[in-house]
């Protein structure tokens, strides 16, 4: 494992990368001690960086949980990261690039829970007892490592190279939901680029709450009710195209969108 001190200057690297829109190097090549123990505490260290600046936890992303997502980055384990209140942008919102070094966006179905969850033992029964409301979701992933090169450890340590997320409408759980037959249309500029149903995230995305809360506890972590869960993506993740709108297309849970301003990202990021 990292040493407290380096696991520390990893975190504020990562940090100042995201504030510059400014990638670094891969750093399970650097750090060759950097395990997911370690990668795990320096995402812990990021989001303390992150909240000294008045920022709030509102909940938790949930990666690699689909078969399109693990073979794009050749990762076979689920991960998870944090959700801040300042990563969330309205239904229907424009982004800037500015700030964004190499976005792709993804479709989920984002859970809000109604009580509290602590692992382990947590069932995906429970998750649904839990669960207040379901949303369409769009999360923008993002790495600040250079190229999306990375491994397990590197995006765990990037907070699940997570960057900001939309919500859709809510749907009261009350009015009931078949997850196991929900489906997705994703859509760039109006025209399907994949599409699946919500059982391709870890065979149920109530499995990938259950999974969540029970791996987080190993942290001493917990999920609090009100919080937002994105339970990970349902088909393969687009790359970003400055000027073109993004739709997730549910079919029941409703439709949510966003779109990218017209500036080019800058030619180093390319």
């Amino acid at each position: 494992m990292l040493s407290r001190e380096l696991t520390a200057e990893v975190a504020e690297r990562l940090f100042n990368a995201e504030r510059d829109a400014s990638p670094i190097e891969r750093l399970t090549v650097q750090y060759k001690d950097l395990d997911p123990a370690s990668a795990y505490a320096i995402q812990e260290g990021y989001i303390e960086l992150r909240c000294r600046s008045g920022v709030k936890v509102v909940g938790r992303k949930i990666g690699c949980t689909s078969k399109p997502i693990q073979e794009l980055f050749g990762i076979d384990t689920p991960d998870f990261g944090v959700l801040l209140d300042d990563m969330q942008r309205a239904n229907g919102a424009e982004i800037e690039l500015s700030q964004l070094i190499e976005p792709m966006v993804e479709p989920e179905v984002a859970f809000r829970l109604g009580v509290e969850l602590r692992g382990p033992g947590i069932s995906s029964e429970d998750v649904l007892a839990a669960t207040a409301a379901l949303m369409p979701a769009l999360e923008i992933i993002d790495s600040r490592i250079r190229g999306w090169n990375i491994a397990f450890a590197d995006t765990v340590a990037d907070n699940g190279s997570s960057s900001l997320f939309v919500l859709g409408e809510e749907r009261n759980m009350e009015i009931g939901v078949d997850l196991a037959a929900e489906s997705v249309s994703f859509r760039r500029g109006g025209v399907e680029i994949d599409s699946d149903f919500a059982t391709a995230v870890l065979g149920h995305p109530l499995n990938a709450v259950a999974w969540l809360v029970n791996s987080i506890a190993e942290f001493g972590g917990k999920l609090k009710a009100g919080e937002v869960v994105l339970s990970g993506s349902i088909t393969k993740a687009a790359r970003v195209r400055a000027g073109e709108s993004y739709e997730a297309m549910f079919s029941t849970l409703g439709a949510v969108s966003c779109s990218f301003t017209s500036e080019s990202l800058r030619e180093n990021h390319a």
